[in-house]
């Protein structure tokens, strides 16, 4: 995403739920979900430098 000019994006579209220990009802759940580690990570950083205001 470094490439991208600033402003490039319009939109981002993710599949939530995120940090919200979610478990279906036949108790699945999402691995990691109670981490928040990738909110730091660069690619997640970067996303506010390429959105579009």
């Amino acid at each position: 995403m470094s490439t991208f000019p600033d402003n490039a994006i319009d939109f981002i579209l993710t599949d939530p739920p995120y940090l919200v220990d979610y478990t279906d009802r036949s108790g699945r759940s999402i691995a990691n979900d109670k981490n928040d580690e990738y909110l730091k990570s660069p690619p997640v950083k970067n996303v506010s430098c390429i959105e579009a205001q």
